[in-house]
C-alpha cells in the first residue's frame, strides 16, 4: 500500500536502457520517504467508508514515526497500516449449466444424463472483503557529508474472502460461484543502499531480497463442465464425469528474488558539457508453482472406477487403454490434473548513457543495456496426486521435462533536446524496451512450440513541454509510435485444452497524449489530460506449430485486445483563502473516462475456450473530496465513483464459457482524518 510515499515518478514509454525487461512499455517508481535524522516527526491516520451495496464498511488505520539517534547521524522510521476492506459482490443461488449431450445419452441408452445442481450453501453476500495488513522499518546512517547508508525492511499480507469480478448475465455486482474462493498473499522485502561521492563520480549500489507466498482457490465448475462437453459422449468417453461436478483450481507459489546494481554517475557541478552514468545488474529468480484442479468427489464416481483410464491416457498421449493405469488408480483423490512448474532466472546485464550539451540550447543523449539471461525449468504434470506435492512413486505422471531457454542482446536509446526559449523546449526519442522469453508448460503431444523468444518495443517520440504566464499555465503534449516485434500472444492449443505463448511478427501503436495545467486565480487549480491510441496487428501472420498445423492466424488492422482508442481526465480544485477551525478548507472533483476496448486478440482464442473477442463497453467515473489541511491535523469528507458507475473493465474467459467481469467499486462515502505530532 502507498503509505508515506514521498513521490511517484510515472516513466511512459520504453525504459529498458535503465530499467530492463521490467519496464518495456514504461517504469512506475514509487519512492518513499527516508528517516531524517535532524528531527523527530510522526503521524497517525484512520479513514472510514461506507460502500454502496454493501452491508460492511471499511476502515484504514496507519501511522508513522521518524526518531533521530546517535548524535543527529542515524534515524529510525516505522510505517504500520492496517486496512479492511467491505464485500460488495453477492454470490447468488443460481443452476449450473445444462448438458448440451443430453439427446445423445439418452439416445445411446447406457449414458446417464447430467443432472443440472445448484449452489445451496455457497450462495452469500459481499462476499469479496479483504484484509490488508503491514508495515515498514527504514534505517537511515548519515556517515559524512558524502556518504550515506539506508537500509528498510518492508512486509505485507493480503487476505482475500472472494474474488470481487461478477458472472456475465446476472446484476451488475452478482456472480454464481459453486465452490469458495479466496486469495493469500504475503510478502517481505529487505534491501541495503550505500550512496557516495567517489572523487570523480557520485555512486549507487543496492542490492535487494524478495520473498513471496501466494495462494489461491477459484471456482472450476464452469472450466469443468466445457472440459466435459468438449466431445460428444457416444463417440468418446474422454472427458465424461457424469454426476454433479464441482470444480476447484489451486495454485501455490513461492518466489525468492535477489538483485544487486550499481551505478557511477558524472556529478552535476562538474563543469563539463559532457555527463552520463554507467552501472551493472544481477538478478537472481527462483519461483516454485503447483497448480491442481480437483473433482468434488472424484474417487467416488462411476468415471473414477470405469472410464478414468480413457482421460488420463489422453493426457499422457499414450495408447487408449494405458497398460501402466492399473499402477496410479488406485489413489484415493479428488485430483483430476496437477502441474509443478519449478522455474530459476538468472540475468545480468550492463548499461550506461552519455549526454552532451553542444550549445546552451540544444543537447543529445546516447545510452544502451546488453543483457543476457538464463532460464531453467521443471515441468511436472499428471494426474491423481494423493499428498502435498507430486510423487512419482504413486501419482500419475503425463510429462516429465527439463527445458532450458536463453537470450542475449542489446537495447538502445538515443535522445535530442532543444530549448527554445527558458519555458519551452521540444525533443525527439528513440527508445527500446524487451520482455524475455521463457517456455510454454503443455501437454507432451501439443502443437504449440516448447518456447518463445523476447519480444522488443521500438518507440519512436516526439514531444513538446512548456510553461507560460508566469508559470500559471503549463501544456505538454507527445505524438509518438511504437513497433512491436516477436509480439508475445498468449493463445489456445487448436488441438487441446493448453494454454501457451507464441511470437507475431508485428503490431503498431501510435498514439497523441497532452496535458494541460492551469491556475486561472488564486485558489484555483485545472487538470486536463487525453489520449488517442491505434493499437493494432501491422502484419498478416500464421503461426504454425508441429507438424504444420495452424494455431492461430490474424490479420492487418486487427486491434489489440485493452487498448482503448481515447482516454481522458480532468481535476478541478479550489483552496479557499480564509481560514476554517484553524485549517485551509479547499474542494476537489476528479472525473476520468475510458474508451471501449476488446478483451482478446481475434484471430488466436487467446482463451481456454473457444470464443471470439468480447467488445468491453467504455466507462467514466468521478471522484469528490472537500477538506482541511491544518498545521496538526487535517480532515477529507470524499465520495469516490460519485454517480455509482459500474465499470466493466476486462471481461475474462480464463475459468469457462461463464464470463468473469472485473468492475470497479461502487459509491463510497467516507472520511479521513490525520493527527501530526
Amino acid at each position: 500500500r502507498l503509505i508515506d510515499i514521498e513521490r511517484v515518478e510515472a516513466l511512459s514509454g520504453p525504459q529498458g536502457t535503465l530499467f530492463g525487461d521490467a519496464s518495456q512499455s514504461g517504469t512506475l517508481r514509487i519512492i518513499t520517504n527516508k528517516p531524517d535524522p535532524q528531527q523527530f516527526d510522526a503521524w497517525v491516520e484512520g479513514t472510514f467508508g461506507q460502500p454502496e451495496h454493501s452491508s460492511d464498511q471499511d476502515t484504514d488505520f496507519s501511522g508513522m514515526v521518524n526518531i533521530p539517534l546517535l548524535d543527529n547521524q542515524v534515524a529510525i522510521r516505522l510505517v504500520g497500516f492496517r486496512a479492511d476492506e467491505a464485500g460488495y459482490i453477492d454470490n447468488v443461488l443460481g443452476l449450473s449449466q445444462p448438458d448440451q449431450w443430453r439427446e445423445a445419452r439418452e439416445e445411446s441408452g447406457y449414458l446417464p444424463v447430467r443432472p443440472r445442481f445448484d449452489n445451496q450453501g455457497k450462495n452469500k453476500n459481499d462476499i469479496n472483503s479483504s484484509t490488508t495488513t503491514g508495515g515498514r522499518a527504514a534505517v537511515r546512517w548519515e556517515v559524512n557529508n558524502d556518504w550515506t547508508v539506508d537500509v528498510a525492511g518492508i512486509i505485507q499480507d493480503l487476505e482475500v474472502d472472494g474474488f470481487g469480478d461478477t458472472t456475465a448475465g446476472l446484476g451488475d455486482l452478482q456472480q454464481l460461484r459453486f465452490e469458495d474462493e479466496k486469495l493469500k498473499d504475503k510478502w517481505y522485502q529487505l534491501s541495503l543502499s550505500i550512496e557516495g561521492d567517489v572523487g570523480f563520480a557520485d555512486t549507487v549500489l543496492t542490492g535487494s531480497y524478495f520473498n513471496r507466498d501466494m495462494t489461491y482457490d477459484a471456482d472450476a465448475t464452469s472450466y469443468l463442465h466445457d472440459f466435459d462437453q468438449k466431445y460428444n459422449p457416444v463417440y468418446y468417453a474422454i472427458y465424461d464425469f457424469t454426476g454433479q461436478p464441482r470444480g476447484r483450481a489451486r495454485q501455490d507459489q513461492q518466489d525468492d528474488r535477489w538483485t544487486f546494481e550499481g551505478r557511477l554517475t558524472t556529478q552535476e557541478n562538474s563543469g563539463s558539457r559532457w555527463s552520463g552514468l554507467v552501472g551493472f545488474f544481477y538478478s537472481k529468480l527462483d519461483r516454485k508453482q503447483l497448480f491442481t484442479s480437483d473433482i468434488q468427489g472424484f474417487s467416488d464416481t462411476e468415471y473414477y472406477a470405469n472410464q478414468g483410464y480413457s482421460y488420463l491416457s489422453y493426457l499422457a498421449n499414450s495408447p487408449y487403454y494405458n497398460p501402466n493405469y492399473d499402477k496410479f488408480h488406485n489413489t484415493p483423490t479428488d485430483n483430476w490434473f496437477f502441474g509443478s512448474y519449478d522455474l530459476e532466472v538468472k540475468q545480468t546485464a550492463v548499461f550506461g548513457e552519455v549526454s552532451f550539451a553542444a550549445t546552451d540550447k540544444l543537447s543529445f543523449t546516447a545510452g544502451a543495456r546488453w543483457f543476457d539471461y538464463t532460464q531453467d525449468v521443471t515441468l511436472l504434470q499428471g494426474a491423481l496426486m494423493g499428498g502435498k506435492k507430486p510423487d512419482r512413486e504413486t501419482d500419475y505422471f503425463t510429462n516429465d521435462e527439463s527445458p532450458s531457454s536463453s537470450d542475449s542482446d542489446w537495447v538502445p536509446k538515443l535522445n535530442v533536446t532543444y530549448q527554445f526559449t527558458d519555458d519551452a523546449m521540444g525533443y525527439a526519442t528513440y527508445s527500446e524496451g524487451f520482455r524475455r522469453g521463457g517456455t510454454n508448460a503443455v501437454r507432451a503431444s501439443s502443437v504449440l512450440p516448447r518456447s518463445y523468444d523476447p519480444d522488443k518495443l521500438k518507440n519512436y517520440e516526439v514531444g513538446f513541454k512548456s510553461t507560460w504566464l508566469d508559470n500559471r499555465l503549463s501544456f505538454n503534449s507527445v505524438l509518438y509510435r511504437m513497433e512491436w516485434d516477436d509480439m508475445q500472444i498468449q493463445v489456445n492449443d487448436p488441438e487441446i485444452f493448453s494454454l501457451g505463448i507464441v511470437n507475431f511478427s508485428q503490431a503498431q501503436v501510435d498514439g497523441f497524449e497532452t496535458e494541460l495545467t492551469w491556475i486561472p486565480a488564486e485558489g484555483w487549480d485545472l487538470t486536463l489530460n487525453g489520449a488517442w491510441i491505434n493499437a493494432e496487428i501491422s502484419k498478416n501472420d500464421v503461426i504454425r506449430g508441429e507438424d504444420d498445423v495452424i494455431v492461430a492466424e490474424v490479420s492487418n488492422g486487427t486491434q489489440l485486445p485493452i487498448a482503448p482508442e481515447y482516454k481522458a481526465s480532468a481535476a478541478i480544485q479550489y483552496t479557499f483563502r480564509s481560514q476554517l477551525w484553524g485549517g485551509e478548507p479547499y474542494v476537489r472533483l476528479d472525473w476520468s473516462y475510458v474508451g471501449d476496448s476488446v478483451n482478446s486478440l481475434d484471430g488466436t482464442e487467446s482463451i481456454v475456450f473457444t470464443q471470439g473477442p468480447t467488445d468491453q463497453p467504455s466507462y467514466d467515473v468521478g471522484n469528490f473530496r472537500a477538506g482541511l489541511d491544518g498545521e496538526k491535523w487535517s480532515g477529507t469528507l470524499f465520495v469516490d465513483n460519485v454517480t455509482d458507475e459500474v465499470a466493466k473493465q476486462f471481461y475474462s474467459n480464463r475459468w469457462g464459457s461463464l464470463q468473469r467481469i472485473s468492475v470497479n467499486k461502487p459509491r463510497t462515502v467516507g472520511v479521513t482524518l490525520r493527527w501530526k505530532f
